[in-house]
Formats: C-alpha cells, sequence, structure tokens
C-alpha cells in the first residue's frame, strides 16, 4: 500500500525533535542549578529567603513550560505519521478538539516564555515598573489575539492557515500575535541593554555577545521575524514546521536564561566585567607590551542584592598578564 509523506512534515518533526532535545537538556540543567542555590538559600539567614522565592518563579514558570512544550511535540506526531493512499493529506488532521488543544499548547509556550522574559527585565531594571509597562502591554494584547484565534466563535479555527496550492496564508490573528511577540522581544533588548551598561565599565567582546543573545530573547526574536519573513512574505509552507518548533525554540531561550540565573546563584557571583590597562616595561631584551585583563565578578541577578543596584556589588578579581610580544 502507498503511504504518502509530506517532505515538510518529515523537516518539521526532524527540526522539531532536534530543538524539544536541546530544550530538555537546558531544562534539566536549569532546574539543578535553581534548586541547589534554593536550598543554599533556604539554609542561611531570614533575609535569604525573599530571594529563594524569587528562584520560586523560574522553577515554576520552567515546569509549566516543560508540560507546554512536550504536550505540543505529542501532539505534531499524527500529523506527521505517513497516511495511506497517493493524494496530499489535508492539514490539520487532528480533529477540532484536539487542533484546539495543540493551538492552546503554543499560544501557552509563548505566553508563559514572555512572562519569564518580562520578569527578568524588572529584575534587571531594579523593578522599574515603567520600563516594564510597554513589554506587559505587549503581552495583553497578544492574549487578546490568541483568545480571537482559538475563541469558541471563531469558525476558522481548524484552518487558521490555510494552505491553496502549495501556498500558505496567514490570517490577520496570525500577523497580528506574531508581530505583537515580536515587538515584544525587541523593546526588552534596549531595555535591558541600558539598564545594564550605563555607569559600569566595559565587559569582554564575547561575553557581551552571549549576554545580549540570552538576556533578550534573541532567539525566540530570531525565530519570530523568520516565520514572519516565511508566512508573510514568500506563502512558504516552511512557515508551518517554523510556527510547529516556536514552542521548543521559546523553551530553549527561556531555559537559557534559567541557567545563567542558575550559574550566577551557584557561582555566588555572576557576570564579568573586564576593563583592561595597559602597561609597558623595560626589560633586557627590550620593551615588552602586556594587556593586564581585571576581570571582576558581580552578580548575575538583582535578587542576590535586595534593594541594591546591580553594579554595587563586592567583586573578586583576576588579573592575568598576556604578553604582546617584543
Amino acid at each position: 500500500m502507498y503511504y504518502h509523506v509530506d517532505p515538510y512534515d518529515i523537516i518539521g518533526i526532524l527540526l522539531e525533535t532536534l530543538i524539544y532535545g536541546t530544550f530538555l537538556v537546558l531544562f534539566v540543567l536549569s532546574t539543578v542549578l535553581l534548586v541547589h542555590r534554593r536550598r543554599l538559600l533556604l539554609k542561611e539567614d531570614a533575609g535569604s529567603a525573599g530571594r529563594a522565592k524569587n528562584l520560586t518563579f523560574y522553577l515554576v514558570m520552567s515546569m509549566m513550560m516543560f508540560c507546554t512544550i512536550s504536550a505540543k511535540w505529542l501532539f505534531y506526531w499524527p500529523e506527521v505519521l505517513p497516511i495511506p493512499g497517493g493524494d496530499p493529506p489535508q492539514i490539520p488532521r487532528l480533529d477540532r478538539t484536539a487542533y484546539r488543544l495543540k493551538e492552546a499548547c503554543i499560544q501557552s509556550t509563548v505566553l508563559l516564555g514572555d512572562s519569564i522574559i518580562i520578569y527578568r527585565l524588572w529584575i534587571l531594571t531594579n523593578r522599574s515598573r515603567i520600563l516594564v509597562s510597554l513589554p506587559l502591554i505587549a503581552l495583553l494584547a497578544f492574549i487578546a489575539c490568541a483568545i480571537s484565534l482559538d475563541g469558541p466563535f471563531n469558525d476558522t479555527t481548524t484552518t487558521p492557515i490555510p494552505i491553496e496550492y502549495g501556498k500558505i496564508f496567514l490570517t490577520r490573528w496570525d500577523v497580528a500575535a506574531t508581530a505583537i511577540t515580536l515587538s515584544h522581544n525587541l523593546l526588552d533588548h534596549p531595555e535591558k541593554r541600558v539598564s545594564r551598561w550605563i555607569g559600569k565599565e566595559i565587559s569582554l567582546l564575547l561575553q557581551q555577545a552571549l549576554a545580549v543573545v540570552v538576556e533578550s530573547a534573541a532567539i525566540s526574536a530570531t525565530w519570530n521575524l523568520l516565520f514572519f519573513i516565511a508566512g508573510l512574505g514568500f506563502n512558504s509552507e516552511i512557515a508551518l514546521s517554523l510556527l510547529n518548533c516556536l514552542p521548543a525554540v521559546y523553551g530553549v531561550s527561556a531555559m537559557l536564561i534559567n541557567v545563567r540565573v542558575g550559574l550566577g546563584f551557584a557561582r555566588g557571583a555572576g557576570g564579568r566585567a573586564g576593563t583592561e590597562s595597559r602597561s609597558e616595561y623595560q626589560t633586557r631584551g627590550g620593551i615588552v607590551s602586556t594587556m593586564i585583563f581585571s576581570v571582576q565578578y558581580p552578580s548575575y541577578d538583582q535578587e542576590a542584592l535586595e534593594g541594591q543596584g546591580e553594579g554595587s556589588s563586592s567583586a573578586s578579581s583576576v588579573t592575568a598578564i598576556v604578553p604582546r610580544g617584543t
């Protein structure tokens, strides 16, 4: 018997499984780090109880994301399994209820991931309500779009992304939800940059790049942008694969933030602020130029500095002398 296999389904399930596996590794790692640090804080003085409570937020949200992302991954398999016959399969193959649940898992994951990003922004900006107001508005707008997409009066619930003649056509609510999520991530980026670098010394280039990628959730923002381009710009079916992978991508982005928080707490001190100075001294063979890096380790998280500015933490420094030549 002949079975039809859609190549986009194969690409989608392989890509989603790969990203889902990455998410699982980061989920386990971040959970271990956060739980370990939380136990240490609870054993300390009474003032550490508040910081331990802040860690609970990351743990609870990551557990909820694990449930929604795993459910979405399981829902995807019935849609990619081979079906008898030579005609292209209808999309979606799930019934109305199952399809609603799958879409709810996607939207819930995005909601949870954005909540972690907003909470992280709130902590890094010393609990500034003004700076988190715009991301919160964007989050509420996304919830409105999600209700409109999966509401009881939506007749297109089973086909929110119709495909005609091999081309995909996004509905207005799909475009709105994607644009709002993308703008939310882009709003977080400059606000975190400003809060981190005003009044602070310049960090090492590689560390800056990694911090920006993690803290601004650049991974999920880039994925949203690719979906937007593929679906709206080129009407390509690959946008479906990108959409189905979206929960796992959000999970990876959020778990990277959790891992960074856990590492900062586990070391008792987190991010690095590097300063450099150049000195030249006379040697028997000539002048040797050296670059001296004074690397400090302030805290990654504002929770570790309750009520204090992020840059005001005590720091230990490590000095390395690197010869630059004779």
